[in-house]
């Protein structure tokens, strides 16, 4: 009976053991591959009057339990986002436009929506050493 004991025992350590690798080998794969649950597809791209930027409408999804999220970012004409941050972040939005007023003016448009962040002007070291200055505006259409 005894060496029955010390056998179950014994394998119990084993498999948690292998458990804690398994489970440690998952969480630095997570770690290293900056693990990042929400997907984002790129459904509007309108370059500035200018010729200059491009502003992208970002729309994400963290699964089927939350609504889908929008991001607005600015990225020099032609160029793909990389590792900007946003300067707008909301979801549930309903009428969601992007729509240059001028060469450095552009309005967000919206119904209604839950509105997380917004910043209202962006520049860049990229884009002419932060001398090209963009004003953000955020308008409510008639909801």
């Amino acid at each position: 009976m005894r060496q029955l004991n010390m056998s179950t025992k014994n394998n119990w350590h084993s498999v948690s053991k292998i458990l804690l690798g398994f489970l440690s080998f998952l969480l630095a794969g997570a770690v290293v591959s900056g693990c990042d649950p929400v997907a984002r597809e790129e459904i509007t791209r309108i370059t500035s009057p200018d010729l200059v930027i491009d502003v992208l409408l970002i729309q994400t999804n963290a699964g089927a339990t939350t609504s889908f999220g929008y991001e607005v970012y600015f990225v020099p004409k032609g160029k793909q986002l990389v590792e900007e941050k946003p300067l707008f972040r909301g979801n549930k939005m309903e009428g969601l436009k992007l729509r240059w007023v001028q060469p450095k003016l552009l309005e967000i448009q919206y119904r209604q929506g839950q509105i997380f962040l917004f910043k209202n002007f962006w520049r860049s070291k990229h884009i002419q050493n932060f001398k090209y200055r963009i004003e953000i505006r955020l308008v409510q259409i008639n909801p």
